[in-house]
């Protein structure tokens, strides 16, 4: 099942496969409901060049691919502990 964009935060945002897959695993493990995202890194360069002052730029990550795990927001506190 989908999370609605509105009430889905994001936990992890990487470039890590292995990361993303542990995480995955951890949450699975947990029955805590998640959805998950893969760009190309090119394309995530070009959306968030600009858009925050001081943040690192893109062009210093290994940009091959990003990798992102949504959960719903009521499961935030959750998934922190389950994470740690």
């Amino acid at each position: 099942m989908k999370i609605k964009k509105s009430q889905r935060m994001i936990i992890y945002q990487g470039t890590s496969i292995n990361e993303f897959n542990e995480i995955q695993d951890t949450l699975a493990n947990q029955m805590i409901e998640f959805d998950t995202k893969v760009v190309n890194g090119e394309e995530f360069h070009s959306l968030t060049m600009g858009q925050e002052i001081g943040a690192p730029k893109a062009e210093k990550m290994d940009l091959s691919k990003i990798y992102t795990v949504y959960i719903h927001e009521k499961d935030l506190e959750k998934a922190r502990e389950a994470l740690l």
